[in-house]
């Protein structure tokens, strides 16, 4: 049996350049012998488990959502505030909520001393994210983080017509047709979810002041 001490486990400290997005993170499934971010498609646990540990005035990551991975928090210790698309809401120890895939979530601590929370998570095959208030999306695998240009659907394979007239109306319901089952989601929530016209990560690897941010899209 696989076994582990919380208290043993080392602190890694993860932080955005100004630290405006800062926490401290005890991984409990990796010490048990899971692959990060991986699920038992790929050799790892079913799901994820965690501790974070915030310091006063940061948030763990940016505001974001995520296309398929479900998130459970546990509050051990402190206050903060959990904004979602609906609310900000004061959370404090013993208080559990969790974000299904699709609701954008972030969790800062608005209190004077740390907040710790224990951090749930399952490990669907293919992962990914918005953010929201940068535009952004992330897709894990491959990691990557990007923003959408809309295109013509035979852009880059046919020629399309000197006035970049899109195809005919035949053409555009087929291809609507085809691609409904993949795009409309995404097109849907995005025009749901970033209403004010504002400006997405498990986060895909990404350095910033020289710490890895690989952690944060899954919070």
């Amino acid at each position: 049996m696989n076994h582990v001490h919380i208290p043993d486990l080392p602190w890694e400290e993860i932080h955005s350049p100004t630290k405006k997005f800062h926490s401290f993170i005890r991984n409990i499934s990796l010490a048990l012998g899971g692959a990060r971010n991986t699920g038992t498609w790929g050799g790892g646990h079913p799901f994820d488990l965690q501790i974070r540990r915030l310091p006063p005035g940061a948030s763990v990551c940016p505001f974001h959502l995520h296309l398929a991975q479900w998130k459970m928090f546990v509050v051990m210790s402190g206050t903060g505030t959990v904004r979602t698309s609906e609310a900000r809401t004061e959370v404090k120890p013993g208080d559990v909520f969790f974000h299904p895939p699709g609701a954008p979530h972030q969790l800062t601590n608005t209190g004077s001393a740390d907040v710790e929370v224990l951090i749930i998570a399952d490990n669907p095959p293919m992962a990914g994210g918005y953010f929201p208030d940068s535009n952004k999306w992330n897709l894990c695998p491959p990691a990557k983080i990007f923003r959408i240009t809309e295109a013509d659907y035979f852009d880059g394979e046919d020629t399309l017509p000197a006035t970049g007239a899109p195809a005919s109306s035949r053409q555009r319901r087929k291809c609507r047709q085809g691609c409904r089952r993949y795009d409309e989601p995404l097109v849907r929530q995005k025009a749901t979810l970033a209403p004010h016209g504002a400006s997405a990560q498990r986060h895909a690897p990404a350095k910033e002041g020289g710490t890895n941010q690989r952690e944060c899209p899954g919070d």
